[in-house]
């Protein structure tokens, strides 16, 4: 059993003159049950079975919290302007394989997510970043250490935390900031960040997939290769935004480096950094495995991660967690962390 108290949800705030709804594909419906409490004014499970996802949230009366649970569909954003009073969160589910237990247990980290903490976190992250003209992305374990010159107008910078208002949406558990060197949902092969120097690939993998739920029996090797990470490092040479070479630092993780220079010979775009993410949902508890919603993992202070490929240009995207990785700022010969340890 799947159980959403929904007066939990920070995110959503003031629940007393609102109405709830959980969007559910019919294969979990019969798994869910509202605690509704003594919040909101009324709740409702709504089906939805891969139709218009917009035209199922229409049926919802106004105001509208709605949460959104659909691991056999793909959800992409819909219209904001279409939203009205209604508050979207959407739980990152199909992109990677989503058990009933593992959707429970991010449910539980929805509730425990300071959605107010998140925003000053990221407040403050955005002002040190406006401060300075470039950032070091070091791992002092390996020596290893990288530049970014993170201030180039053409990049997208995204945050997906905070309080939610109406007419927003949000994907959820929420907790991330992350660049791309494009606006989200486009494709160009010119397009970099101006990252140079060498980083260390180790942690948690998350392997992806688009639309077409591609080869899940391939994802899973793929993830399974990459899971060896998790001990050792391999350090990634990187110019100008692409990675031009894999050094592995102990024989454990020889899997992981066949399996990326498998992947850059398939496609040459698993090369490029597409994405610089900074997890700071600092209440996560990581779940063990290929789980999407691990994204958004923080740990105490932030962990960076490395966007591989993008969907639908790549069958499938790779997010590398490194938490040992640090972000670090240099103004007039101080240094400061702003994420990681």
């Amino acid at each position: 059993m799947i159980t959403i108290r929904p007066q939990r949800f920070l995110q959503f705030g003031d629940a007393a003159q609102a109405n709830f709804y959980v969007l559910v594909n019919p294969s979990i419906q019969k798994e869910i049950s509202i605690d509704r409490g003594n919040s909101y004014r009324s709740c409702q499970v709504l089906i939805y079975d891969g139709e218009d996802l917009l035209e199922v949230i229409k049926r919802t009366e106004e105001p509208a919290h709605i949460l959104v649970i659909s691991p056999d569909y793909f959800i992409t954003s819909v219209d904001q302007a279409s939203l009205g009073l209604r508050k979207l969160a959407v739980m990152a589910l199909n992109s990677t394989v989503t058990s009933q237990e593992e959707i429970q247990h991010f449910i539980r980290i929805m509730e425990k997510t300071d959605s107010l903490a998140q925003r000053e976190f990221a407040d403050r992250l955005f002002d040190q970043l406006e401060s300075v003209n470039a950032l070091q992305i070091v791992d002092k374990r390996y020596g290893v250490s990288a530049e970014f010159l993170h201030q180039k107008d053409d990049y997208e910078w995204f945050e997906q935390g905070g309080p939610l208002e109406y007419g927003q949406q949000q994907m959820v558990p929420s907790g991330e900031v992350s660049v791309l060197p494009l606006a989200h949902g486009q494709h160009g092969t010119s397009q970099r960040l101006a990252i140079n120097g060498k980083v260390a690939l180790q942690g948690f993998s998350i392997v992806h997939t688009g639309k077409t739920g591609s080869c899940r029996d391939e994802q899973r090797n793929i993830y399974q290769a990459l899971s060896t990470l998790e001990s050792h490092a391999i350090i990634a040479t990187i110019e100008d935004g692409v990675i031009t070479y894999l050094e592995p630092k102990h024989p454990d993780v020889e899997p992981a480096r066949l399996m990326l220079e498998s992947l850059f010979a398939r496609d040459v775009k698993y090369r490029t950094i597409w994405e610089l993410g900074m997890g700071i949902n600092t209440q996560h508890d990581l779940w063990a495995g290929n789980a999407a919603m691990n994204e958004v993992h923080g740990a105490t202070h932030g962990v960076l991660h490395w966007g591989l490929g993008l969907t639908p240009y790549t069958q499938y995207h790779l997010d590398l967690l490194c938490p040992h990785t640090m972000i670090c700022t240099f103004l007039d010969d101080v240094e400061t962390t702003i994420l990681g340890l």
